[in-house]
């Protein structure tokens, strides 16, 4: 998946830079919600890339994955206690 920056004029999205796909392509164009997303969204495609040459990202990249199914995890399990 890769974000293109385009712009919302007369009924159609507009890319802001040359893409290469065969005409009449069907993509998907996912739009950020009203609450704050889009200034998330806009810092993090400006800083996209930055850390992926820096010792050691692989590992906390780990880290950040194991967190988050650690809390899926915890979340799943108080979901079903619940019931």
């Amino acid at each position: 998946m890769k974000a293109i920056p385009a712009i919302y004029h007369h009924g159609a999205f507009h890319p802001l830079a040359p893409i290469e796909l065969p005409e009449k392509t069907n993509v998907e164009v996912l739009l950020p919600n009203d609450s704050g997303e889009a200034a998330d969204f806009d810092a993090l495609r400006r800083t996209a890339g930055v850390w992926a040459n820096l010792p050691g990202i692989d590992d906390a990249m780990e880290a950040v994955e194991e967190s988050r199914r650690e809390a899926t995890f915890r979340n799943a399990s108080l979901t079903d206690d619940a019931t």
